[in-house]
């Protein structure tokens, strides 16, 4: 399989994920630096043993790093998830919509513009500004259903949002100038 589809594979569950060992490793490492610069102080205030205390630092940031862990493998706890992360990769917008996008041109391609408008708009509540399903949009209302002036409008606003050597710049300026 070629490089370019290696974002879409999906772990086997025998890969190792490097997540996992920092939603645990890390608390447990904060926990035993937090207990062991307080040790001297529980020493001073109860008398215990610094060798038991250093046992009870590492025994309990272990249970900390393990609860902390389980709390955000569930989902369900907030303060995991603010401190260590949910441990889930946020998508760019490009990405997370790329099946409705797919969607839409295949739509467009069979002349079912209302289906492929109907799809865009809904990418572009979620993300106003993905200048992909933008310029998308402009094509389906200039070719779908003639609509010049509104695909034109649209097109100067890809173009105005995209740099001018990205390839989507190039698509809408020559689809901007071809239009009557």
């Amino acid at each position: 399989m070629d490089g370019n589809n290696s974002r879409f594979l999906v772990k086997n569950r025998s890969e190792f994920d490097l997540s996992i060992l920092i939603r645990f490793v890390f608390p447990v490492l904060l926990i035993l630096v937090v207990l062991l610069i307080l040790s001297g102080w529980i020493h001073a205030v109860s008398g215990i043993p610094i060798p038991i205390i250093m046992f009870a630092s590492i025994f309990l940031s272990v249970a900390g790093g393990f609860a902390v862990f389980v709390l955000s493998e569930k989902g369900g706890s907030l303060l995991p998830n603010l401190i260590f992360g949910s441990g889930r990769v946020v998508r760019p917008p490009v990405d997370k919509f790329s099946a409705d996008l797919s969607k839409a041109r295949y739509n467009k391609s069979r002349g079912e513009y209302e289906q492929a408008l109907q799809l865009l708009n809904q990418v572009l509540v979620e993300a106003p500004d993905l200048a992909e399903a933008i310029f998308l949009k402009a094509q389906v209302l200039w070719e779908g259903f003639g609509n010049q002036d509104e695909a034109r409008q649209i097109l100067e606003r890809v173009i105005a949002s995209v740099e001018e050597n990205e390839l989507l710049y190039r698509w809408a300026s020559n689809y901007n100038d071809r239009l009557p």
